[in-house]
């Protein structure tokens, strides 16, 4: 049996609000660097009992696909 290791980043909400909603899932997320949005990875879940919006990284994403060129 293969294992894989994967690195997820947890993002909780703010004052309150959580980061996503149900159904956000697949959808790209975004930071804002030296003023500009940057995608910053793709959200994977939310948890609201925690909180927790969980994103993978988006440069380990696109390390999983080596062959992949951009348009």
């Amino acid at each position: 049996m293969n294992s894989v290791c994967t690195h997820e980043i947890a993002i909780t909400g703010d004052s309150g609000r959580s980061f996503a909603e149900v159904g956000d899932s697949g959808g790209c997320v975004f930071v804002k660097a030296k003023e500009e949005f940057q995608a910053a990875g793709i959200l994977i879940g939310v948890n609201h009992k925690h909180d927790l919006t969980l994103v993978t990284p988006l440069p380990l994403i696109l390390a999983s696909v080596p062959q992949y060129e951009w348009a």
